[in-house]
């Protein structure tokens, strides 16, 4: 028992022998390429639907009723043309009556203008002449005097005319005009329907010009240009070009991104239209486009070392991902690169290099 004893002691004070380092005896056959740097161009992808560049909604300003027949979806209108055309004769009609008061006040006004003012009576004759029911409100002539100025007003003839200046300006409310050429692409109410102040009644654009707005992180940001060209694709695959034309400088609360808007003229596109955009931001200098699938979680990507053929961890930057594709820096020229990911790749693997040519 003694003997056993002294064995098991000499046994466990032995040194404990040390692990040899992790190293593969299967090497595997890797296809890999000489690393080329370049200067290659930044982009983001993102998508929104598009709007006209020039669009307007149509609310009234007054009540009356829908006259024109023109007011429906689809129909074009040119610049400066009537886009809107509300029933207005209750209020012509009594501008009319108006006009003809103000008329009545300043011929009773004239013979005292004769006589206390004389130098401004011609003034006052030629306005009384242009004053018309049937006209548009003439200018009022300048006012210098101040004891004229009194007694015009003690005749309430300022106090009428500015009141038939403000109902003019109500009356021309009854008809919108257009402030350029487009096409009506919403009618909310139908002709001769009843029309409430307040009330949207339609929305007005201009085709052919369109912009997107869509959201890019602040990192992405930082690599977009105003100006820069973009690549716009349909549902179809069809691809339209534009340039980005707006960079918000405020990030949004809620998403932490910042909104990028993008303009784009293109007949073969609509308003409303769902696009997926590329943005060509800008250009990065010594980069490389490698496999989306060489990136590690780590953010590293193994190269293959040209001395002994060993597998070296390198930290790559990232500035985009497009597919199956990503654009990295980090990486030094000449460096073997794998094609694809290595399964079970580690540190100081051993692999054997197939170099690919271009």
């Amino acid at each position: 028992m003694v003997l056993l004893s002294v064995v098991v002691s000499k046994q466990l004070s032995k040194p404990s022998k040390k692990q040899p380092p992790k190293i593969s005896f299967r090497t595997k056959t890797v296809s890999v390429k000489s690393a080329e740097l370049g200067v290659n161009t930044f982009s983001v992808e993102a998508s929104g639907r598009l709007r006209a560049y020039k669009r307007y909604d149509i609310f009234a300003e007054v009540n009356g009723v829908l006259q024109n027949e023109s007011f429906r979806e689809g129909t074009t209108f040119k610049n400066g043309e009537v886009l809107v055309k509300m029933n207005d004769e209750e209020l012509a009609s009594q501008l009319k009556a108006q006009k003809s008061s103000l008329l009545g006040l300043i011929s009773q006004a004239l013979p005292d203008i004769q006589i206390d003012y004389k130098e401004e009576v011609d003034k006052w004759k030629s306005f009384a002449v242009e004053l018309s029911p049937n006209a548009k409100l003439p200018v009022l002539p300048k006012i210098e005097n101040p004891k004229l100025k009194q007694f015009l007003a003690s005749r309430n003839i300022l106090n009428s005319y500015y009141s038939i200046q403000a109902q003019e300006v109500r009356l021309s409310k009854y008809n919108i005009t257009t402030p350029f050429s487009g096409i009506l692409s919403e009618a909310l109410i139908e002709p001769d329907a009843l029309v409430r102040a307040g009330q949207k009644i339609g929305t007005f654009v201009q085709p052919g010009v369109y912009e997107i707005e869509t959201s890019v992180t602040p990192e992405e940001l930082a690599y977009l240009r105003k100006s820069s060209k973009i690549q716009l694709f349909t549902d179809a695959n069809e691809a339209v070009w534009g340039t980005i034309s707006r960079i918000n400088e405020v990030v949004e609360g809620g998403t932490q991104m910042v909104s990028v808007y993008l303009r784009v003229s293109d007949k073969r596109v609509r308003e409303g239209q769902f696009l997926r955009t590329r943005i060509n931001g800008a250009s990065i200098e010594n980069s490389i486009i490698i496999s989306r699938d060489m990136i590690n979680e780590d953010g590293t990507i193994f190269t293959v070392r040209n001395s002994d053929s060993n597998l070296v961890s390198k930290p790559v930057k990232i500035y985009s991902m497009q597919g199956e594709k990503a654009l990295v820096s980090g990486i030094e020229e000449g460096d073997l690169i794998p094609l694809n990911n290595i399964s079970g790749a580690f540190e100081s693997m051993k692999v054997i290099p197939s170099i690919i040519e271009k």
